[in-house]
């Protein structure tokens, strides 16, 4: 049996799922489908993690030809949800002090959340780290640790960070 979230869950834990500026949702696949969905649509869906076609948006209020396979991110208002790996199986790689995934920036430049000064980088542990656009220097990559958890390296001016099991990136201003 796959595994699914609701995407209400999804947003409530990550979004301020009471934003009234949003309205439209935007998803795009790793095969370049985007599509828009009403704020009620989205949040009334799923989104399949498991099992063939995942990461999968369905609603079983929606027509099959309407759900999104091979999900690459989520825009909802200010928040992107990203999935590392449709990620690395769409976008190029990039290999930093031996380890390889995706360029920070690269993942900026899909979802368009760019223009801050500095990140907030939180792991699941609650600890955060916060960057500068200096403090990254080489730009910073996200890949996979020996654990298979998300991870974020960079090397910078001040030598090199990196926060192990990665839940969230913030944009600060």
């Amino acid at each position: 049996v796959d595994k699914a979230i609701k995407t209400s869950d999804l947003i409530n834990e990550y979004a301020d799922i009471n934003d009234s500026s949003v309205s439209n949702v935007f998803l795009k696949a790793g095969d370049g489908l985007q599509k828009n969905e009403t704020k009620a649509n989205f949040l009334s869906a799923f989104i399949k993690m498991t099992g063939k076609e995942a990461p999968e948006f369905l609603a079983p209020q929606l027509p099959q030809g309407m759900h999104i396979r091979g999900l690459l991110y989520v825009i909802y208002g200010r928040t992107a949800i990203f999935d590392y790996t449709e990620g690395t199986a769409c976008l190029p790689k990039q290999v930093e002090e031996g380890k390889e995934g995706i360029a920070f920036s690269q993942i900026f430049k899909q979802t368009g959340l760019t223009g801050g000064n500095s990140y907030k980088f939180t792991s699941a542990d609650g600890k955060s780290m916060v960057l500068t656009i200096n403090d990254l220097g080489s730009g910073g990559l996200i890949c996979q640790n020996a654990r298979g958890d998300l991870a974020f390296t960079c090397t910078g001016p001040s030598g090199e960070k990196n926060v192990d099991d990665l839940l969230s990136v913030e944009v600060l201003q």
